[in-house]
């Protein structure tokens, strides 16, 4: 008798359980995985090491490196970081371009490297690769067509990446980006709203030291 009690006992507490994963686990496809917190200001620290050791790489000592000029420097954005879950399956329906998750960001971080010519920039991408491959980085992607060359890869134990692009008219690029990250609650914004976010430029000066 007290053993069949017990018995039904468990399978009670059993099934409850399953009933309460099933539900768990509905509950997170309807609300979607959260997108990670994460500090604009300590992620753009992060990003201008990233871009120093991929700078290093490359072994070019008579170039200027700069964060000044259109399209430089440090960079948010959100409307790359959909909402997720089925609660907003319809935001692919839109005829224009979905809502993107509040207060969820991307953070770029761009550096112009110059002068680079054609043969050196080619020869510095490849030495970059060697070097950052046997310290662990993965190649995620290599792009090569008339007179533009890109690499793009990732850090050890990072969803950070890093792109060097090589462009016409002696210059190269390097741009680290760090994934959709939410800022957490108290971050300072500006007027509209965005993350106030560190000067760069400051970021390289602090590293240098």
């Amino acid at each position: 008798m007290v053993r069949n009690a017990i018995t039904s006992v468990a399978v009670v507490v059993v099934a409850f359980a399953g009933v309460v994963g099933a539900t768990n686990w509905l509950l997170g496809v309807w609300d979607g995985q959260p997108y990670p917190v994460s500090d604009p200001v300590a992620a753009a620290s992060g990003l201008d090491l990233h871009a120093r050791s991929a700078y290093r790489a490359l072994g070019l000592s008579h170039v200027t490196v700069t964060a000044d000029g259109p399209g430089l420097g440090l960079q948010a954005e959100g409307q790359s970081c959909r909402r997720r879950g089925m609660r907003y399956w319809a935001d692919g329906l839109r005829d224009s371009s979905p809502p993107s998750a509040p207060h969820v960001i991307v953070l770029t971080a761009t550096y112009r490297v110059a002068p680079v010519g054609e043969a050196e920039a080619e020869a510095a991408l490849e030495a970059a690769r060697t070097t950052l491959t046997g310290k662990g980085w993965k190649v995620l992607a290599t792009y090569g067509r008339q007179h533009i060359m890109r690499e793009t890869l990732q850090p050890p134990n990072s969803d950070d990446t890093v792109d060097l692009a090589t462009y016409p008219h002696a210059r190269l690029e390097i741009t680290a980006k760090a994934p959709c990250g939410r800022y957490p609650e108290g971050t300072p914004v500006d007027e509209s709203g965005e993350p106030v976010l560190p000067d760069l430029k400051d970021l390289m000066r602090q590293h240098n030291n």
